[in-house]
């Protein structure tokens, strides 16, 4: 065996490490990806579950919106706030490809249910729409959304 045979034995098994290290590098990703996925949806499990227990004792304290003391509007903007920094997240996340189509519907329907159900929500969003936190394709997002379910609604 000469030197030329050794070197193309070399650069073989060294084409082969490398393509198994690439192989191993995509699984890699792929379970990356995964545990992001899961991780994101546990965490916006726990963020719906403590806003439902908050918003049930709101709800048992005061029944009627118009009931609301400032206290509990300040609570429930505050809320509103951080919900829906969430979903412009999960908005986000989706559009990245980080969540699957099942998250699509449920950030429509999570936080549009959770607008078009209370006027005073409504009229607190018009309000925080305008702060900056709030990207503009994000609150275009949702005014469309409302704007249609509205207009489905009156179909």
């Amino acid at each position: 065996m000469n030197w030329e045979a050794i070197g193309a034995i070399g650069d073989l098994l060294g084409g082969t490490a490398v393509l198994i290290t690439l192989l191993y590098l995509a699984l890699q990703v792929k379970d990356a990806r995964n545990a992001l996925k899961a991780q994101t949806a546990q965490n916006r499990t726990a963020i719906a579950i403590d806003l439902a227990k908050w918003l049930a004792e709101l709800r048992r304290q005061y029944p009627d919106e118009a009931e609301y003391d400032e206290e509990a509007r300040v609570q429930m903007m505050h809320h509103l706030s951080s919900n829906m920094l969430h979903l412009q997240n999960l908005y986000y996340q989706r559009k990245i490809g980080n969540l699957d189509s099942f998250f699509e519907g449920s950030i429509s329907a999570r936080g549009f249910l959770y607008l078009k159900n209370s006027r005073f929500n409504r009229e607190s969003w018009k309000l925080l729409r305008q702060l900056p936190a709030f990207n503009e394709e994000f609150v275009r997002f949702v005014n469309e959304a409302l704007e249609s379910e509205r207009n489905h609604g009156d179909a």
